[in-house]
């Protein structure tokens, strides 16, 4: 069974995504699908937070993540394929990166939003980093 890592921020893009590895299951054989949603850390300038209240903004970035996946769990609920889901913070590129080598993921199925031409050079994509720093093969479903 292929351990497979789909990023899901509820985007249209991350729902192709889903769609496209439900359909590979369907029509090549069982994954296991591992679900992710990486929140950004809170940012806090100054002194002006205590401990108690970063780490309250913290669980509160962890919760939105875990609703965020709502609609990918339904969804691979109905199709009866095996997943985890799994809710982190930090720099998407990396996490997603983390989560392959924590998981033994041998593949990434995530959506992009086509961001092409001058502005991917200049503003870059989550996808576009995933793909430089990913250590395993990474499918882009548009």
């Amino acid at each position: 069974m292929r351990k497979v890592l789909i990023p899901f921020d509820g985007s249209a893009a991350s729902r192709r995504a889903l769609q496209y590895a439900i359909d590979f299951a369907k029509d090549y054989g069982r994954l296991e699908i591992h679900l992710l949603n990486v929140q950004e850390e809170p940012v806090v300038y100054g002194d002006y937070l205590t401990a108690s209240l970063l780490e309250s903004l913290r669980q509160a970035a962890l919760r939105a993540a875990a609703h965020a996946l709502e609609p990918a769990i339904e969804v691979l609920t109905q199709a009866e394929l095996p997943f985890e889901q799994h809710t982190t913070l930090g720099p998407v590129a990396e996490r997603v990166a983390e989560q392959v080598e924590r998981n033994g993921c041998d593949t990434i199925i995530m959506g992009t939003r086509g961001l092409t031409g001058v502005g991917s050079v200049l503003m870059g994509s989550v996808a576009t980093k995933v793909v430089h720093t990913a250590p395993v093969p990474v499918l882009l479903v548009k």
